[in-house]
Parts: structure tokens; sequence; C-alpha cells
């Protein structure tokens, strides 16, 4: 008899209406995302029987670090050799066995080396490592609340140097989190700008993937097959994802 497996959903909607780290600079100016249709700005139920035939094709311009996204090792490197790009990345990276630990944090607080040692399931060798601190329950756009997206953006917990090494010495296949960003703010350019988990785990290979959602909750403290697939993107720092979980019932 086959197996019965279920697939869970761990990303944001995709949309104009996202948080996003440059939210903490002055030069951000909402919405990161621009979309523009070439034949009509009405939804698509209405443009059918036009002359334009039925078309609903859109231009899309946005930051490459917007919603659920992959930070490729390109993207933030140090050492000899220059990280792989989102192209290069190999794609038995891209799927995997994993675990989605329930690591509850809240605002500022770190995620150590102790919280990984004793998160259920174990963590092991080769994991695709999901991080659940709750902070997803808080998630928030500019255009429905500024205040609460920028809190969102900016007062998340995260990973300083211990933690982060601890991840690097376990050789785990990508870490995840469903916060803004895998540092802590005390080690980000709000604080001491060493960024352990961008330049630590990047550099050693180790794909990241920020501000997950959706269904994680209803795979937490499960081991899966967890999975993201950005596009092709040639020589790429970063892209969008979709992240699945796996999950045999």
């Amino acid at each position: 008899m086959a197996k019965k497996r279920k697939v869970y959903d761990l990303s944001v909607p995709f949309g104009r209406d996202l948080p996003t780290y440059a939210m903490s600079l002055n030069f951000y100016n909402p919405p990161m995302m621009a979309t523009y249709s070439l034949f009509d700005t009405t939804p698509f139920e209405k443009i059918y029987n036009r002359q334009t035939g039925p078309f609903y094709d859109t231009l899309i311009v946005f930051f490459s670090h917007t919603g659920t996204h992959l930070d490729a090792p390109r993207h933030c490197t140090k050492g000899p050799k220059i990280g792989w790009s989102v192209d290069e990345i190999p794609t038995d990276y891209l799927w995997g066995d994993g675990v989605v630990v329930s690591i509850p944090k809240g605002e500022l607080e770190e995620i150590t080396p102790q919280d990984l040692e004793r998160a259920t399931p174990k963590i092991e060798e080769g994991d695709m490592v999901v991080i659940n601190t709750g902070w997803h329950k808080k998630f928030c756009g500019p255009l429905t609340n500024w205040d609460k997206a920028v809190y969102f953006a900016t007062k998340n917990p995260g990973m300083k140097q211990a933690g982060a090494q601890w991840l690097i010495n376990k050789k785990v296949k990508a870490v995840m989190a469903d916060y803004i960003g895998i540092d802590h703010p005390a080690v980000t350019e709000r604080g001491d700008n060493s960024w352990p988990c961008h330049i630590g785990i990047l550099s050693a290979g180790i794909p990241m993937v920020q501000v997950l959602g959706g269904q994680i909750d209803e795979v937490t403290g499960k081991r899966c097959q967890i999975c993201y697939a950005p596009v092709k993107y040639v020589g790429g720092d970063g892209f969008p994802v979709r992240v699945l979980a796996m999950v045999e019932e």
C-alpha cells in the first residue's frame, strides 16, 4: 500500500504588502514591489472577452529579499572562495530530510546553542533546519499597518555567533526561520555589525531561507521532507521561494 503523504506550505503570500529588511533603512519607500498589467488593471475575469484576448500579463519589479526568500551563499561570503549564486546551488541542497523545531522566542530574544541542542526532533548532520520561534504570528505588511510591519522587521529574535557556529559545526544543509533575518538585530547594522549568521553560515556554503509562515505550526515538531525552489537566477544573491514540507501521515 502506498504511503499517505501530506504537503504543507510554509511560505507567506507574495504580493505588494510585504515587510522587508529594508524597512530599517532610510531609502525604503513602500511598496517595495511594483506590478503593471500589460493589458489592463482590472481582474482577469473582466478582461477575458475584450479585444485584448484571454490574457493577463504583469511586469513585476521587486527587491530580491522579499517575502519568504532565499539568501544564497553569494549574498554574503568571507574568504578566498566566492559562494554559490542562486543558480549555482546544487539541486540536492534544495530538497531533503529536515526538521521543523519549536524554539519560542519573543522580542529581541536570542536563539542559543542550548536551544538548538535541546530541540526536537533532534537536529542531525545534513538536515534542513526550520526554526519556528512564533514570530511569524506578528507578521504584518506596511500597507496594512506601517508601525506593526516595522516592529516585525526590527524587533525580531535571532541568532548570534554561538548559535551560528553550532549550526556550522553540525553541517546542516540549510537554515530557515520565521522572522526577517537569521541574525539577531544586535549583530546587524543596528548593533555591532558582525553578522555571524550571514557571514558565517553563508560562507560555510549553507543557504538560508527567511520569513517563513503559512502552515509552519502544523508541521512543527516533525521530521519531514523539505524543499524550496527559486528560479535559476544567474549570479543571484537571493530570490523569493516557496517552501514546502511533506509529512508521512
